[in-house]
């Protein structure tokens, strides 16, 4: 079985880590999303920063990648995610939206790893087993964010489409002090 799995390590795991935060119908949504058959173009996520929050500028990226069970192949790329000016269809946010989709020159590099990956899951659908995932490293902005800082996380997968809310009000201080988080470059 193939499923999507978002994950988002570092600093905006910790929206992840709050039950309450988590909007569990849009969770239950992804899990029914293939990474396979998607369109890598249409997938754009919206993070609602708290001030004194950005994200290290080359430091997103997301993963796809399956392995086999039955002969331990494995393949898996990593590709780089853009930041982008506002999109069609924001959500409303507290602090500030920070948009971003797959660089359009990753674009045909992923579509041939979904093409790989989806005859390796024909070959043996109950052995091959894959994930999505996002990777992102805050960094501080000025003071860093406040102890009561929180941050939300959208997503979409068609383009166009509304964004489903992911996370509501994670607080970002389960994880980090605003101390632990280096200075944004620039």
């Amino acid at each position: 079985m193939f499923r999507s799995v978002l994950i988002v390590p570092a600093v905006l795991a910790s929206f992840l880590t709050g039950c309450s935060s988590v909007v569990l119908p849009t969770a239950v949504q992804m899990r029914s999303v293939s990474p396979l058959d998607a369109d890598p173009a249409d997938y754009e996520i919206a993070l609602d920063l708290p001030n004194g929050l950005d994200l290290q500028p080359g430091s997103e990226q997301l993963r796809l990648s399956a392995t086999r069970s039955d002969t331990r192949a494995e393949l898996g790329q990593t590709f780089v995610l853009e930041r982008r000016a506002a999109s069609n269809g924001a959500p409303e946010a507290d602090g500030r939206l920070a948009f971003y989709r797959v660089a359009p020159a990753d674009l045909p590099r992923f579509r041939l790893l979904q093409a790989d990956i989806a005859e390796m899951k024909q070959a043996a659908p109950d052995a091959t087993k894959g994930s999505l995932s996002i990777s992102l490293q805050g960094c501080r902005l000025g003071e860093g964010p406040s102890s009561e800082a929180t941050g939300a996380v959208w997503i979409r997968t068609v383009r166009e489409s509304p964004f489903l809310p992911l996370v509501r009000n994670g607080p970002v201080d389960k994880l980090l002090q605003a101390e632990d988080l280096m200075p944004c470059d620039g």
